[in-house]
């Protein structure tokens, strides 16, 4: 059975600007300071793990800094789940929508970025998938976030010539694909997987690459 670890409320942006009432002592730290501790402390260790006393020994604050700027810590783990939405979905949006009309183009920079890591990180989305297999609030916000994904991707098919409903049904393939990937802890180098890239290119979109078409 699932249970919440948090309030079942939407995370928003707002959340991460509020303060409370008491000056802390120790270092000044930020909402963001917080919010990135405790997503350094899920992916290497579970949301069990992400506890406000342990947060402030390992960032060398007391817990009087954490109630400066949290009420409670549902209100930091809100604050973390929309941390993730925002800088993982961000990166695939810019790869699709930086390259409109252009279904070649969109792929490889989707291809780019799941392979570099750099604006996306597969760990964060492999630890909130954890989470959300024993929290309501994370699953369903999840669920929204993997829907929004793949309407996304959606559109490279458009732009690739595919009707309408193969466009869906290739987005959660490729989508699908790439969880997968993830999830099963792959080993390969990045020299390795952009070698392969010309095949995952024809089986994903049912297309040859065009031979001018550098990844």
């Amino acid at each position: 059975m699932m249970s919440s670890d948090l309030p079942e409320t939407d995370p928003t942006d707002a959340s991460l600007k509020k303060r409370p009432r008491k000056a802390p002592t120790g270092p000044r730290l930020g909402r963001e300071d917080w919010v990135l501790a405790a997503k350094k402390t899920l992916v290497a260790r579970g949301i069990d793990s992400v506890k406000v006393d342990r947060l402030a020994k390992e960032i060398g604050v007391t817990r009087g800094s954490f109630y400066w700027h949290f009420k409670s810590r549902g209100e930091l783990l809100q604050a973390l789940l929309t941390y993730w939405r925002d800088t993982n979905t961000t990166a695939i949006r810019t790869a699709v929508e930086s390259n409109r009309g252009n279904g070649d183009a969109q792929f490889k920079a989707l291809i780019r970025t799941w392979v570099e890591e750099k604006d996306f990180s597969p760990s964060f989305d492999n630890a909130v998938r954890d989470w959300a297999r024993h929290s309501k609030t994370a699953a369903t916000l999840l669920r929204r976030v993997d829907e929004e994904r793949i309407a996304l991707l959606g559109d490279i098919f458009r732009n690739l010539g595919y009707e309408e409903a193969e466009c869906a049904v290739r987005a959660r393939v490729l989508y699908f694909h790439q969880v997968g990937y993830y999830a099963l802890a792959i080993k390969e180098t990045r020299a390795e997987r952009m070698a392969s890239m010309p095949l995952y290119y024809k089986i994903l979109t049912g297309i040859t690459p065009p031979a001018d078409s550098a990844a």
